[in-house]
């Protein structure tokens, strides 16, 4: 006997067979939805993590080095030495990094162009260090060193070195250059550096005790300063405090 197959058994099949397909097909449609949005695999080689600027410090790719103490190649360097950096522009407001090879804990400042670096323990001796300075991601430059084998003996800068960074401090920034003479004492007056203004102003202060007759003790203190080498123009930017004894 034959007999005729339920239709309700066909439509039952051929919905579950539906179901199954859309359900295969969700399935793939998140698995490869899940694989755009995986996060990408960390690099064998990842880039050293840097601080970011502040909202009050931009970033710089017109910056470049001037000049360094110690010189780039210099040897025999004194293993407490702090480092000291200038600049074409000031910096004060500018991102600067310091990756220095091999790790060194250091504190950073920055007066007018300068970036001083200051390490927190000496260098060790007899090795070869790498200075890179990056302003936010962009590398500004970079100079190295090797220190020599005892802490107060060391090859120091040339005299028309010196003489030539101190004439750029005079001319550009008159306020670096007082700082690089003092403390200064005599039986007139004693300077001291007081330390940066907050932003805006962000420059270097000095206070002066006069020890003598007030106006007579600030008359010798100004004579000093021109002797330096300061115009009367140049000490009127200065920002200085007066106190008596």
């Amino acid at each position: 006997m034959v007999t005729e197959e339920d239709p309700m058994n066909k439509k039952t099949i051929f919905i579950l067979v539906s179901l199954l397909f859309l359900l295969l097909g969700l399935l793939l449609v998140r698995a490869m939805f899940q694989r755009q949005t995986l996060p990408p695999s960390p690099s064998l080689n990842p880039t050293p993590l840097t601080s970011p600027p502040s909202p009050t410090e931009e970033i710089r790719s017109d910056l470049v080095i001037l000049s360094t103490v110690p010189r780039n190649g210099e040897a025999a360097v004194e293993i407490n030495i702090p480092l000291r950096i200038v600049m074409n522009q000031p910096i004060e407001n500018v991102s600067l990094t310091a990756v220095v090879t091999p790790r060194v804990d250091y504190a950073t400042q920055k007066l007018g162009p300068v970036f001083f670096l200051t390490p927190r323990t000496t260098f060790e001796k007899n090795t070869q260090y790498t200075i890179d300075i990056l302003s936010g991601n962009t590398r500004v430059g970079s100079f190295s060193f090797i220190t020599g084998a005892q802490e107060h003996a060391g090859t120091a800068p040339d005299e028309s070195s010196i003489q030539e960074q101190e004439r750029f401090y005079l001319n550009n920034y008159p306020d670096v250059f007082l700082s690089n003479n003092i403390p200064f004492d005599s039986d007139q007056f004693f300077i001291k550096r007081g330390g940066v203004r907050p932003p805006p102003d962000q420059r270097n202060y000095f206070v002066v005790t006069l020890k003598g007759d007030r106006e007579n003790s600030k008359e010798v203190f100004l004579h000093w300063l021109r002797s330096l080498g300061l115009t009367d123009t140049q000490i009127q930017t200065l920002d200085i405090e007066y106190q008596t004894q």
